[in-house]
């Protein structure tokens, strides 16, 4: 059994990006210290009261401006981190559940080589074949672009996007 922190230490082993409240009966420095390494938004003392919260919710949700979600692969193409969407112009590409998980997976990586190890973890949990993977990127390099998704040879795959300005 985890307490939260511990999860949210787990949460930031895959993310480091999300927003996270904490609300807790905790004022040890020991656990305080420990949340501030965390990178929460707002470390909450209970008993919490609307007058408390709501203030801290309205400022979380205006700064989730959709440039912090938006990537722009190219020209044509940008997927919403926060939906899970992948547009073309501003029409939605359907994506299959694998390249659902296998672009998210760039995207969130995209300043690195994604291992094909490490792929076939996040989006096969670990039961992949070459020609699984190779499927999936010639499928969603039809989606949006050959170019976008590039193997490094004997490594893995990386994903060039133009971050949004």
């Amino acid at each position: 059994r985890l307490n939260g922190l511990e999860m949210i230490q787990r949460i930031r082993l895959e993310d480091k990006t999300t927003k996270i409240l904490v609300a807790t009966a905790h004022l040890e420095p020991e656990y305080l210290l420990l949340a501030v390494e965390l990178g929460l938004i707002k470390y909450l003392v209970k008993p919490i009261t609307e007058d408390k919260l709501l203030p801290i919710l309205k400022s979380c949700a205006s700064s989730l401006n959709a440039c912090e979600n938006i990537f722009k692969i190219d020209e044509q193409h940008s997927f919403d981190t926060f939906n899970k969407t992948l547009f073309k112009e501003d029409k939605q590409v359907e994506l299959t559940k694998k390249e659902l998980y296998f672009l998210d997976c760039l995207i969130k990586n995209y300043k690195r080589t994604l291992s094909y190890e490490e792929l076939s973890t996040k989006v096969w949990a670990g039961e992949m074949s070459d020609d699984a993977m190779r499927s999936v990127v010639k499928l969603l390099r039809r989606k949006i672009t050959k170019e976008s998704i590039k193997n490094v040879s004997g490594i893995g795959y990386t994903l060039h996007v133009k971050e949004c300005t």
